[in-house]
This record gives structure tokens, sequence and C-alpha cells, in this order.
């Protein structure tokens, strides 16, 4: 018996599971306010220069000839503008330390600052988690997260602002790495694709609205949304270490006790546990086969060369193109606020639409629909732009960026189950891995593309729709997977067959 039988004996996603999964899920709304509150503390309000400076002489705005325009830096390249007032029903880390002109970069740098923090802890704790137990380092992500969340929102310069946002990525990339598998281990294998679906990261960026709207000081909307993270603690009494890590160290009396609590909860037999030992040495060995498979497999045929190149490219695209979207929220006309709650409302959209087009047009199919429609979204803004009507359809060029953010959210999904049903058992893990590597550096990058469209800004439209078509063509260079039986045997030189399936992913 293995724990495929158990979980199946206990009901796939009975009772108890759905209201595991639920906990376990709810964190997704926390790491939603950690990465994307920057589009409200990291926007520049309005402003106006009050002095500007030229050869060591001061002059008032006022009396500076031929301007109009005090939004501005400079004027006629003489002028240089020193003293700045900020205008607006909200302020930033931007109106706390000037990061204008000169330092506009600094809030986008920051940004990416975040995003390399993730790409840290989400290595980190991926070893971790099989040190210490799932539990143990999920809360400790989380506590991490938070806490420098926190911290952060008291900051006196803006170099220590970017070093707590550091720490913060850190938290959220090690609790998504552990999300990954923390709850699909309680649930049976038919409800994983759905589980690893659906989350609250959607709900999360609806409430993050709300609360930037409430509450307009920079600082004030940090504390709120770390502090608040602090009741997610309760789930510590109700949620257990996973049974399959409990019985794999050999704890199996702590395992059996998980499952017969399960069992009780879901008011089913308990099940029979004979064989699950021999299930779990058996388990071991197979562990110890796959150590023998690093990256470098990865490439060590052709076949599996092709599919590894074109995947990171499709990870990376879809990537940069959602986190550069969300990122560039800040800057789209109308309410920033209701921008922010209509991007989730369609990331839920996206979710379904996902479980939908995944199963009924396959992947390679839905991974084309969502990058079309992506690209079609980008089309209309760049057309709207040098049409010179930017201001007539300044709706049209919202509705444009939800729908493409939308879509960009849809492919990273599809791309995580498409990798992850591509490559055999030895080396699936090795595969999602890289794929979440190059994903990273994409999230990693987009603020600066975000940034670049500050000098020209059709720019990171131009970008995010080249890297689009380029990989269109690709997705016909790799196999249809939905519906197929997965591969288990590394077909290179030597070969190598197991027999289970251990990776599951998850956004």
């Amino acid at each position: 018996m293995d724990f495929e039988e158990v979980i199946d004996q206990l009901g796939s996603f009975g009772y108890w599971q759905r209201v595991v999964f639920f906990i376990i899920s709810v964190a997704d709304i926390f790491g939603a306010f950690s990465m994307l509150v920057m589009v409200f503390t990291g926007a520049t309000p309005k402003w106006t220069c009050n002095a500007y400076v030229s050869n060591n002489v001061t002059i008032t705005a006022e009396h500076l000839p031929n301007t109009t325009d005090l939004m501005t830096c400079s004027v006629n390249d003489s002028f240089a503008c020193t003293n700045f007032t900020f205008h607006d029903d909200f302020t930033s880390i931007v109106s706390e330390w000037n990061l204008i002109c000169g330092r506009r970069y600094v809030s986008d740098m920051i940004t990416s600052i975040q995003m390399v923090g993730l790409i840290l802890g989400a290595g980190l704790f991926g070893q971790l988690s099989d040190s210490i137990g799932r539990k143990k380092a999920y809360f400790l992500a989380f506590t991490i997260m938070i806490g420098f969340g926190f911290i952060s929102a008291f900051s006196p310069v803006w170099e220590m602002f970017a070093f707590c946002r550091f720490f913060v990525g850190v938290g959220f990339g090690a609790t998504m790495v552990v999300s990954c598998v923390y709850p699909l281990e309680f649930v049976g294998q038919r409800w994983r694709t759905l589980c690893g679906t659906i989350g609250f990261w959607a709900i999360g960026g609806m409430v993050l609205a709300l609360c930037g709207y409430l509450l307009r000081p920079w600082n004030y909307l940090i504390i709120l949304t770390s502090a608040s993270g602090v009741l997610y603690y309760i789930a510590w009494f109700f949620v257990p270490e996973s049974p399959r890590w409990l019985a794999l160290r050999d704890r199996f009396d702590e395992a059996e006790a998980i499952f017969l609590k399960i069992a009780k909860k879901n008011k089913v037999a308990p099940p029979c546990l004979t064989g699950l030992k021999e299930f779990v040495t058996s388990s071991r060995n197979e562990e110890q086969q796959l150590k023998h498979y690093t990256y470098l497999h990865l490439f060590k045929t052709w076949k599996y060369s092709r599919m590894s190149l074109i995947l990171i490219l499709v990870w990376f695209t879809v990537f940069i193109m959602y986190y550069g979207l969300a990122y560039n929220m800040r800057n789209m006309s109308g309410n920033r606020y209701l921008n922010m709650f209509l991007a989730g409302f369609l990331d839920l959209a996206a979710m379904l639409a996902v479980i939908l087009f995944n199963n009924v047009i396959g992947r390679r199919f839905a991974q084309l629909l969502f990058l079309l429609i992506a690209i079609t979204a980008d089309v209309i803004i760049i057309g709207v732009i040098i049409s010179d009507t930017k201001e007539k359809l300044s709706n049209l060029i919202l509705a444009s960026a939800l729908i493409g953010k939308a879509s960009a959210l849809a492919g990273t999904y599809v791309v995580q189950i498409w990798t992850a049903e591509l490559f055999p058992t030895v080396i699936r893990n090795q595969a999602v891995g890289i794929g979440s590597v190059s994903a990273r550096i994409g999230s990693m990058l987009s603020p600066q593309i975000v940034f670049l469209g500050e000098f020209y800004y059709l720019a990171p439209y131009i970008i995010t729709i080249s890297l689009c078509i380029l990989c269109i063509p690709l997705l016909f260079l790799l196999a249809e997977t939905n519906g197929q039986p997965l591969d288990d045997e590394f077909k290179g030189k030597s070969k190598t067959k197991l027999s289970s399936n251990k990776t599951e992913i998850k956004l």
C-alpha cells in the first residue's frame, strides 16, 4: 500500500482535506499583500518644483522665465530642481524620500531587490522544508515575510526599506515553494491539478485595493497588511505536519495519528496501514536513484535540451508579462484602487479559465490562446498610443492591460502544469525547478521593464509582444500531454524507471 491508496481510503478531498487546504491557502492573501503593496507604496504622487538651481544660484519656480510646467526636473538643461512639494491624496516612499528626478529609478530598483530575495528564499526553503518539516518551514517563512514587512514601515531611509523588502521577498519565495507541496500532500492525485490552480492570491489583491483606498499613508498601509498576518498564526493549531513527511522520516506513530484523525473528521473507516512501511523503504531507494540526476540531465539529449530551452523562455515570458503589468497598474489612468480590485477579479476568472481550457483544448492550445490574448491586449494599447488618442481612450488602455495581465497569469498556470507533464519522473523536479528560476528572473526584471516606460512609453509593450511572438511557434515543438500518461523513464544513454510521481506545482 502506498500513500495514494491511504488518501483514497480516507476520501481524496473530503471535508477535513478541504478545511486544511483552505487554511493553508489563506496565506496567499498575505503573500499578495507583501508582493503587490509596492503598486501603492511605490507610486509617484503629483508634485511641483519649488526651486531650481543653476551655477550655485537658486531661483524660485515662479520667477523662472518661460516655465509653465512645474512638474519637471530641469528647464533648458540649465536649471535643476532641488526642492519639491507633493500634493496628492496619498503618500508613498517616493514622497517620503524624494525619489524623483535623479532618483526616480529607486522605487523600481527596490521592487527588483525584493524579487531577488524571492529567488533566494525559494532556493533555501525547498531544502529546509525537507529537513525540518513542512509545517515549521511554512510558518518560519511566513514570519520572515510579515516580520520584515512590518519593520519596513518604520524605515528612516530608503536603503533600510530596500533591505527589509529583500527579506520580505525571501519570506514570500520560501512560503511559495513550501506551499507547492504542503497542502497537496493531504489530497488525492485527481484533485491536485484543481488544488494547484485555485488559490487566494487574486482575493489578496482585491483586499489590498480596499486597504489602500482606506489607508492612504504608505507606512500605515504596510503596517496594516503586515500586522494583520499575526491572525494567521491561529492556523498553527489546526494544521498538522504532513503525514507523508513524517512517515518518510520513520515517525510512523505521528503519521498514523494524523491518518486516524482525518478518518474521524471525514467519517470514514480508518485505513489499513499494512505495507506502508515497505512502501516507504521502496520510496527511499527511489530517492537514492533520483540523487544521481541533476540539472545537467535536462540537456543530455537533443529532445530534452529543446524542451528545456523552450520552456525556460515560456516561463520567463509569462512571468515578466504578469508582474510587469501588475506593477505598471500604478501608472494607469483612473482610480488606482479600483484598477487593482478589477485586476484581482479578472485574475480569479483567469484561474477558472485555466481549469476549463487546459482540459478541453489541451496544454498547447491553452498556452497559445492565452499568449494571443495577451498580445492582442498589448497591440491595442500600442495602437491607441500611436494614434494619439491616449487621453480619450484611457479606459480602453486600462481594460486591455487588465485582460493582458489576467491572460499572463493564466499562462503561468498552464506552463507549470505542462512542464511537469513533459519530463520523466527522474528529472521532473529539475525541470520545474529550472523553469521556476527563469520565472523569478523574469519577475525580477519586470520592474525595470516598467521603468523603461518612463523613457519610451511603448517599450514595455514592445518587449512583451516580442517575447510572446517568439514563444508561439516554439509551442508546436512541444508534445501535447493532455490525457497522456506521465513518463517515468529517462530516455538517454542509460534508462531509469521509477514508479511514482512526486512533483506537484502551484503558483
